[in-house]
């Protein structure tokens, strides 16, 4: 969703020709005015994990019932830090990539920042009035110096791995992170984690999520979708070359499905539903539109409940005030749809 931020302030805008409103009903969940919800993770208890882009690294918890309030977990010590892609490693044991982001300004970057941080969230809750029971336990586990922008994260294997794999959208590629160790190298540097041209659209790969023992990335300068097969440890055999699975696509953060279709959050106020074999069909929201009833999809999840497993959360922020001609604060927060499966 930071490279969505850049690409869009800077006018950089979808090939995408869809119009009109799509069918199926948003849910708002929360909202918070003035915050860039940025990624999530749902707990095993069904709790959301938010992280904020701005305007700090913040990481709240938000009841996707409303029986509690939303509550702010902690703050990331970052100046003007941004919260980014967030992975479950072992149960409520979650790692955040996190740094000091100028979307403002592309030519700044302050490496120096940009980390990855373990969340233990084994035992923690909220009571009714919103505080807890405990505050999480918080570790610095790497340090991404080499970074440019570090954006989206996913384990190599949903269970039992070490290997946090981390979108790099301003290098254009993709940092394989030992969450153990804390070493850090380089899994893939392709021409198909890259952006497209110059300027703002070299912004490479942004959302990332494995399935199958497969790798599958957005790139959202590019406006692709891709995938290539990794082993237990997030590293690509050598001569093997990722595959394209479809184009001109209005991409972020991606979740997949048990049968292997993806749901892409779109930055043009759409939610995009893409078969294994590319077909597109935008299941929600309006094409570039304030009056979407998704403004600004950064990020979405399954639930993990009986009730919700086939129920979509979704991070939103509001819009960019530089491409719409205005924002819509009051929608920023975490919203739900039901696909009805």
């Amino acid at each position: 969703m930071l490279v969505s931020h850049i690409l869009l302030a800077l006018g950089i805008t979808s090939t995408h020709a869809a119009t009109g409103n799509y069918p199926l009903a948003v849910h708002n969940i929360t909202r918070l005015p003035g915050y860039h919800f940025e990624n999530l993770a749902v707990r095993a208890n069904g709790q959301i994990i938010t992280t904020t882009a701005g305007p700090e690294a913040y990481i709240y918890q938000v009841d996707p019932l409303g029986i509690v309030p939303t509550t702010r977990l902690f703050e990331i010590p970052i100046v003007n830090g941004s919260a980014a892609g967030i992975a479950e490693g072992e149960t409520d044991i979650f790692y955040v990539v996190a740094g000091r982001y100028d979307l403002q300004n592309t030519t700044v970057t302050y490496p120096d920042t940009y980390q990855v941080i373990k969340i233990n969230m084994r035992d923690v809750f909220v009571f009714p009035n919103g505080t807890l029971n405990k505050h999480p336990e918080i570790k610095r586990v790497a340090n991404l110096t080499d970074a440019q922008l570090p954006n989206g994260a996913t384990f190599a294997r949903p269970t039992g791995s070490n290997n946090l794999l981390v979108a790099d959208a301003f290098r254009g590629l993709i940092w394989n992170v030992d969450v153990h160790s804390g070493s850090v190298k380089v899994a893939l540097n392709d021409t198909a984690t890259k952006g497209e041209g110059s300027g703002p659209a070299f912004t490479g790969i942004n959302g990332i999520k494995e399935f199958n023992g497969s790798l599958y990335w957005t790139s959202t300068g590019a406006q692709k979708l891709w995938k290539v097969a990794i082993n237990k440890h997030g590293n690509v055999a050598a001569g093997v070359t990722p595959t394209l699975i479809t184009s001109n696509l209005t991409c972020d953060d991606i979740v997949i499905d048990d049968t292997g279709i993806l749901y892409v959050a779109g930055p043009q106020d759409v939610i995009t539903k893409v078969t294994p074999n590319g077909q597109q069909t935008i299941i929600t929201g309006t094409y570039h539109s304030l009056n979407s009833s998704v403004v600004g999809p950064s990020a979405l999840r399954f639930g993990r409940g009986v009730s919700d497993r086939w129920s979509l959360y979704i991070t939103t922020n509001g819009g960019l005030p530089a491409v719409l001609g205005g924002s819509v604060p009051t929608a920023a927060g975490i919203s739900r749809i039901d696909l009805g499966y």
